[in-house]
């Protein structure tokens, strides 16, 4: 079996309501620290949220993920720890948010140009950005560090600009579970027109039960 052109959310996790869907990352040559994301349908069952932690367990940020048929699976709202007015956490919503294709193809590309919202993010936010996802090829199968195998992978990798801003990633996505290993990707400050890539994190996957209440979301 190849794959040439295939629908991007069947390769995004898609946990069920009452399951969380639990990746635990590892540099393959232990240069970084730990990652950890977490992945739930949220409460009113219109979300996937892409939940971040660092190695201790401290919640970093989370992405508002939804499906639109004929748009394609946008990112509309991020949210994070501080930042927002009077100690709330700071929200930034996006209209269009950060798009990431509906149908992809094998070697083609998907671009968008999110627009934050001013009167709906805390505190207000201004900026357009660009969101620029390849994706690149298709693997048969893969296994892990860990020894870990899976089936049916797509390689992408996306470059996002907010100002003078640009990082990415690509991410390893296996088809009905998700980003099982990524490398982050960015323009060498020193370079230009070259990137730096660090070496890949490996996830440990697992499924747990619980809820958006369950974590911090």
């Amino acid at each position: 079996m190849t794959v040439n052109t295939f629908f991007v959310p069947s390769y995004w996790p898609a946990p069920q309501y009452g399951k969380i869907y639990n990746f635990h990352y590892v540099t393959v040559d232990k240069s970084m620290p730990d990652l950890i994301a977490k992945f739930v349908l949220s409460d009113d069952k219109k979300d996937i949220l892409y939940v971040d932690y660092d190695a201790s367990g401290k919640w970093v940020d989370t992405w508002y993920l939804r499906y639109t048929p004929g748009q394609g699976l946008m990112e509309w709202r991020d949210d994070y720890p501080t930042g927002g007015w009077f100690g709330q956490r700071k929200k930034v919503v996006m209209n269009p948010g950060i798009g990431w294709g509906e149908w992809g193809t094998i070697g083609g590309w998907y671009k968008n140009n999110p627009k934050m919202d001013p009167l709906s993010s805390n505190p207000p936010q201004f900026m357009t950005g660009t969101q620029t996802v390849i994706w690149e090829s298709w693997l048969p199968e893969m296994t892990l560090s860990n020894g870990d195998k899976y089936t049916d992978i797509v390689t992408m990798v996306y470059q996002q600009s907010w100002g003078k801003k640009t990082s990415g990633a690509r991410y390893y996505m296996a088809k009905g579970i998700g980003p099982i290993a990524l490398n982050w990707i960015a323009p060498d400050p020193n370079k230009p027109g070259n990137y730096i890539t660090t070496a890949r994190m490996d996830a440990k996957y697992t499924v747990i039960d619980g809820y958006q209440k369950s974590i911090q979301a």
